[in-house]
């Protein structure tokens, strides 16, 4: 990360910060989730994904197969791919799924 970019973030979230502390943040629950989300990048397996989305596995294929659900990331080390809820929330809005087994 550039210097600039590093300063222009820590200035960012201490501002947030403050006024959550204060009380005074007019952030709504929904973009609070959104920046937990973000900052919470955590990798889930196929498992997990349909789960938290609450798909059944194959309805969770047919939707990757249809492209409303992104093929998911391969990492380094591990021979399985991964998802992110960050990265699957905005799919899911997208395409209005029903999150429904």
């Amino acid at each position: 990360m550039q210097p600039v970019v590093q300063k222009l973030l820590v200035e960012s979230i201490s501002e947030v910060l403050g006024k959550i502390k204060a009380g005074t943040c007019e952030m709504t629950d929904t973009e609070a989730m959104e920046l937990v989300s973000i900052f919470s990048h955590e990798p889930m397996s196929k498992e997990e994904a349909s789960l938290y989305l609450n798909l059944s596995p194959s309805r969770f294929n047919a939707l990757m197969k249809e492209g409303k659900i992104p093929q998911g990331r391969k990492r380094r080390g591990w021979n399985e791919l991964c998802w992110y809820k960050d990265e699957l929330d905005p799919k899911i809005r997208k395409h209005k799924i029903p999150l429904t087994r």
